[in-house]
Formats: structure tokens, sequence, C-alpha cells
């Protein structure tokens, strides 16, 4: 059970804003066997938007192999996320005509899980409705339309030896409907490679592409929202890190390759660029 008040306030002189949130959930964990099935429920009571219950279920079934493991494995869930008193009163951008955020999701796959080997492949669905976006216009607003989306994630790691592992992933994402996606890629694939040649000492080398995807920003000039085709770019980094005693040691080179690219429209990213920290762990 879960209770929240939230109150937000522009200037001492200034009205109050403030809504409460009652939360009343459950979850059933039930096991047979392999077979596992986890069922959740949550009754969302809100001062302004009311009541709306929302649910899950997450089914999965182990098969146990002689070399390998497989684990079959699903879920559904629905969402009823309300706006913050920051996206409805807040400074920047706020709209207090904003309605609640619903979803719908679903996903299906298995995994392979051996003594060097971790594999996922997954199919995902989600369906959304009055999604809340930071619009062209900087001001928080709800996406016109449903966005329904679906794809397929695969990833896995592979440990060669205590001293060197492997990992890779990969992403598509397809919209089934003509809403536009703003800024999540078809494509989207990462790498990276650890090496630990002593027991304090890590070193990670990681390569993220980024496919083409849609971007939008607000024209000053002509005051009109302009949408453009980002085009696809990849990062390589590099990190290393060496603990001794209660400290930590790193250093990191982002974007070796110095990729010229644009992540948001309208806003700059860093070129090559370095970093060190030392943290200290009591």
């Amino acid at each position: 059970m879960n209770y929240q008040r939230f109150q937000y306030a522009e200037q001492p002189d200034f009205e109050t804003f403030d809504f409460n949130m009652f939360d009343p959930y459950a979850t059933v964990i039930h096991d047979i066997s392999n077979l596992s099935v986890q069922l959740g429920g949550r009754l969302n009571i809100h001062s302004d938007y009311g009541e709306n219950f929302v649910w899950n279920v997450n089914p999965s079934y182990l098969l146990q192999m002689e070399a390998i493991n497989v684990k079959v494995f699903g879920s559904y869930a629905t969402a009823f996320i309300t706006p913050s008193l920051t996206q409805l009163y807040g400074p920047f951008g706020a709209n207090p005509d904003l309605s609640p955020e619903e979803s719908q999701s679903a996903e299906g796959g298995f995994s392979l899980l051996g003594e060097k080997l971790m594999s996922d492949i997954v199919y995902f669905y989600r369906k959304d409705e009055n999604l809340i976006i930071y619009n062209s216009e900087f001001q928080y607003a709800n996406a016109d339309g449903v966005i329904e989306t679906d794809g397929v994630e695969v990833s896995g790691e592979y440990e060669f030896n205590d001293q060197i592992s492997w990992s890779a992933n990969y992403t598509y994402t397809r919209r089934l409907n003509n809403e536009t996606a703003y800024r999540i890629p078809r494509h989207k694939f990462g790498t990276s490679i650890t090496i630990r040649p002593m027991e304090n000492l890590s070193t990670r080398l990681s390569y993220l592409y980024t496919g083409d995807r849609s971007l939008q920003y607000f024209d000053n000039n002509t005051l009109e929202t302009v949408q453009v085709n980002g085009e696809a770019f990849g990062l390589l980094d590099f990190k290393t890190s060496y603990a001794f005693n209660r400290f930590r040691l790193s250093v990191a080179v982002n974007n070796i390759l110095d990729e010229d690219y644009v992540a948001i429209a309208g806003y700059n990213v860093a070129g090559r660029n370095y970093n060190v920290s030392v943290n200290y762990g009591f």
C-alpha cells in the first residue's frame, strides 16, 4: 500500500498546487515445479484523475538440459501515469491541461543460460495513448493519436575466461501506425569487450550504433516546428578502472573517433572528451 502527497508553489506569495495519490497493490507469485507465474494489480486513486486499475502477469517456464538451460517467458502489463506537478504547474513548459498517459505492453521470448553463455531473444509490443512529451515549442504536451510500436531485442554475453568477456545487443523497433515516434531509431546496436588483466584492474572498449530516426525542432525565425531526419552515428568509448584499498580510479575516453552527430535537434553534443574520477567507499 502506497500513499503520496505532492505540493508545488512557484513563490511564497503565489497559489499552491497539490494532489494526493493512494495506491493499494498486491502481487501473487505461484511456483509449480519449473513453472512460475506472477500476477499483480494496483488501484491508482488520484485526487484529480479519479480511480484507475492497472495489472500485469508474468509467466515463465525453465527447461533444464545437460549443456544449457532454456527459460521461456512472457508478460503483459497496463499502465496509467499521471502528470507531475512540475509538468502541470512548473516554471518550464508547464501545461495544466495535460491528460494522463495510458499504455499496454506485451513481450515474449526465451533466454539461454549456460556456464559461459547468457542470451535473450525477446519480441515486444507497446501501445501508448496521450504520451507526455516536451515538444519543440518548449512545452509539455500530450502526443497526438495512439503510438503503436513493436520489435525484437537480442542480447548476449559470453565469458571466454576469467579475464575476457564479450557482450552485444541489438534492437529493432517498428512503428505500426502513422504516428511518428521521435528520436527512436529503427536499428540500434551495441557491443563491448571487457578485459581484466589483474584482480583490481578492468578495461572496457564499447561501441554503440544508433540508426536513422525522426527529429524535430522549433525554428525561432519561422516560428514553426521543423521535422528533420537524424542521420545514423556510431560512438566508440574506452574506460579503465583500478581499485586499491577503498579507492577506485577511473579514466575514460568518450567518442574516441570524434564523431560529429546529432542526438537531439537543436542541441550540441560533445566531441572527443576525457574523464578522470576518484571514488572512495566508506
